[in-house]
């Protein structure tokens, strides 16, 4: 059978590549001059390339690592240990680990330790259920201490301080977290 596939991206590729191994004909359409979708890449300059958007690929990514391997290119894949910062205080401060918490001086001793705390909960959470139908912003300054703790975590996260941000997202945030803590990959920029 011939099918055809729109779109160069991770999804698309991997469609195309499935029909394939069946033994189907598939021809992929791409409106872009280099396939990749969103974890593509563009040309800034000759020789220089840019991501589109920002990605990762994490070890708890199971099936695209496979796909990765499968496809011959594992050993183009390459670990970093990334480092998370806030822009706080016209200042850049790392803060991606637990010395870093309760180091951040921006932060009274109290909320760096209502922090650690809170951090702490949200990586042993099996899940987010429990976070669904409260706003980020609230919990965390349940929680997680003072005013100024939502703001500083929050910053740049669809509202002002988390204040319509569903609390998932620091479950998440901590899931990244020990994902990227038990091993990053990252692939090289598409040239």
């Amino acid at each position: 059978m011939r099918y055809g596939v729109i779109g160069a991206g991770a999804l698309g590729l991997t469609v195309a590549l499935r029909l394939a191994e069946q033994g189907h004909e598939v021809t992929v359409l791409e409106r872009d001059p280099v396939p990749g979708g969103l974890a593509g890449s563009f040309e800034v300059a000759p020789g220089i390339w840019l991501e589109k958007f920002y990605h990762h690929l994490f070890k708890t990514d199971r099936f695209a690592v496979a796909l990765i391997e499968q496809l011959g290119l594992g050993e183009t894949l390459q670990w970093h240990r990334p480092v998370t910062t806030v822009f706080v205080d016209d200042k850049v401060r790392q803060l991606d680990s637990p010395m870093t918490v309760l180091t951040f001086d921006p932060l009274p001793v109290v909320d760096r330790l209502r922090l650690a705390a809170g951090l702490a909960y949200l990586r042993l959470l099996p899940n987010a259920r429990s976070l669904e139908r409260r706003t980020a912003g609230r919990w965390m300054r349940q929680v997680m201490g003072g005013p100024k703790v939502p703001e500083i975590l929050a910053s740049g996260r669809i509202t002002a301080g988390g204040k319509s941000l569903s609390s998932c997202w620091g479950n998440r945030e901590v899931y990244t977290y020990r994902s990227r803590n038990s091993c990053q990959r990252r692939s090289p920029s598409v040239s």
